[in-house]
């Protein structure tokens, strides 16, 4: 991870959030069908197991076979299963481990709203021009000098 990420005191900040990266992997249909799932996410969000089982078009009653499908991708990073979570968004399997789980999911919420922040500044202009302003990517309060 240390090649992606920079930090500060403020915590990480993500420097890349999409990968172009050829790869091939073997799988049953149902792992490939829930590997492709994994490969197009939103950055800074979380499918759970069972959401994964309607999108591809199985009974909702497959979560476990999700879940194993999941564990089971040997991409960690890449295929981002670390966002997918198990009933009433606990945090359960990742073969990272849950701590790792948890680093991750918090870097990518904490880019996920400074990119939000980002584009709603873009959106209402410079943010430089406000008496009070804050660089919407690190986040700090600064007074305008005029």
């Amino acid at each position: 991870m240390r090649p992606f990420t920079t930090g500060d005191r403020r915590g990480p900040a993500i420097t890349r959030t999409h990968f172009e990266i050829e790869y091939v992997t073997c799988g049953t249909d149902f792992r490939s069908r829930e590997w492709q799932t994994l490969d197009h996410p939103v950055t800074g969000t979380t499918l759970s197991y069972c959401g994964i089982a309607e999108l591809i078009g199985t009974p909702r009653t497959a979560c476990r076979a999700v879940s194993t499908a999941s564990g089971a991708s040997p991409l960690l990073v890449v295929r981002p299963c670390h966002r997918v979570i198990g009933a009433g968004r606990a945090l359960s399997g990742y073969a990272g481990g849950i701590d790792r789980k948890r680093q991750l999911l918090a870097l990518e919420s904490t880019a996920a709203g400074r990119l939000r922040r980002a584009r709603r500044a873009d959106r209402h202009g410079p943010w430089d021009r406000h008496p009070l302003r804050r660089d919407p990517l690190t986040g700090p309060l600064t007074r305008r000098r005029p």
